[in-house]
């Protein structure tokens, strides 16, 4: 399991991810392990997009071949026919991992359970200039795991993919708070971090990534350090700042029992 997210502020996009993978190994006949490894899930597309994935390592992998044979910056977001070619070969790369299953079991797709069939799901995030409105903003595009699109900036401003549900809790909190590339930096860390402390399944080293109209830039282990013990002292403040000001608070609603 994965969980990256991305996160739309006002002056550009915030792009992090886990680095945890797990591979089933067999070791007997029938019996296997599971085996934890790092991996880079978050990877350039030109000089101006990211793109990360999370599900079958198959489909991601041929999904990926697929972004090679692009020519470099190639990809607009503002193109529609390209888009859509987009759209169509992950459509294309799902159903090929679908019939590929049916023949190795050698029973109908629909009969397969929806968890057991090959899936994944992509997001590709950049800064990109609007030419009808002839502006500047974030792109958030995503690929499901259908083969429908979407761009979540519209109506949000954040998405997760993977494994999404922990992410939610913590994202909900800023939905409607307008912040700064660093601030979501500390958003993104803060919500794999509560991720990581909660599963086995999420881990690793947080990797993030920003975007801004001058381009995309990977922040440097010292960044990382500075989130990482801002975190750990946001966590002190909250647990202080419930001992005090909260209870003090909830003795002023109703003497306390």
């Amino acid at each position: 399991m994965t969980l990256i997210v991305a996160l739309k502020c006002k002056d550009g996009i915030v792009f992090a991810s886990d680095s945890l993978a797990t591979v089933e190994v067999s070791i007997t006949s029938g019996v296997k392990i599971p085996i934890k490894h790092t991996v880079t899930k978050i990877q350039p597309l030109g000089d101006d997009k990211l793109w990360a994935a999370s599900g079958t390592d198959s489909v991601i992998q041929e999904f990926e071949r697929y972004l090679g044979t692009l020519q470099s910056n190639s990809l607009s977001f503002s193109d529609k026919k390209a888009m859509s070619e987009l759209r169509e070969k992950w459509t294309a790369i799902l159903e090929s991992a679908s019939r590929r299953q049916q023949q190795i079991r050698h029973i109908p797709a629909k009969l397969i359970p929806k968890e057991d069939l090959p899936s994944a799901e992509v997001l590709i995030v950049g800064y990109e200039g609007i030419v009808e409105d002839n502006y500047e903003r974030p792109r958030i595009f995503h690929l499901d795991t259908d083969g429908e699109l979407m761009y979540w900036e519209n109506e949000y401003s954040h998405k997760a993919i993977g494994y999404e549900v922990l992410a939610e809790t913590t994202l909900k909190q800023f939905e409607k708070i307008e912040y700064s590339k660093w601030q979501g930096c500390l958003i993104a860390y803060k919500t794999l971090a509560d991720a990581i402390n909660v599963s086995p399944k999420v881990g690793g080293d947080i990797v993030i990534w920003t975007i801004d109209k001058d381009g995309i830039y990977p922040l440097d282990a010292n960044q990382i350090e500075n989130l990482k013990r801002t975190y750990a002292w946001w966590g002190d403040m909250a647990e202080e700042f419930f001992k005090t000001k909260v209870l003090e608070k909830l003795n002023s609603f109703s003497k306390a029992p």
